[in-house]
C-alpha cells in the first residue's frame, strides 16, 4: 500500500479510503460493493465531489487501468473520503 505524506500535516488520524457503492453498467447504476474495489484500478479520477451539495449524496469517480484505453473505464458512485486506496 502506498503511503502519502503531506509535510506539515498533523498525523491525527488514519485516513479514510475511497469506497465504491454503485457502478454504471448498461445505462443504470447497480450495487458495486462486492464487485469492484478501488485497489483494482491503476487510476481513479474524482469527477464530482458531493455533486448535489448534499453531504449524503455520493461522489462520482471514474476508474481505469490504461490511460491509452480510458474508454474501457468504469463510472462509479461512492465516497472519495480522503482520496487514498
Amino acid at each position: 500500500m502506498t503511503k502519502c505524506i503531506v509535510l506539515g500535516e498533523a498525523l491525527s488520524k488514519e485516513k479514510t479510503p475511497i469506497t465504491f457503492s454503485s457502478i454504471l453498467t448498461y445505462g443504470k447504476f447497480h450495487d458495486a460493493t462486492d464487485q469492484r474495489y478501488p485497489k483494482d484500478f491503476e487510476y481513479l479520477e474524482l469527477i464530482a465531489k458531493g455533486y448535489t451539495n448534499d453531504t449524503i449524496e455520493p461522489d462520482i469517480i471514474f476508474a481505469y487501468n490504461d490511460p491509452k484505453k480510458r474508454n474501457e473505464g468504469y463510472l462509479f458512485l461512492g465516497k472519495w473520503n480522503d482520496g487514498v486506496v
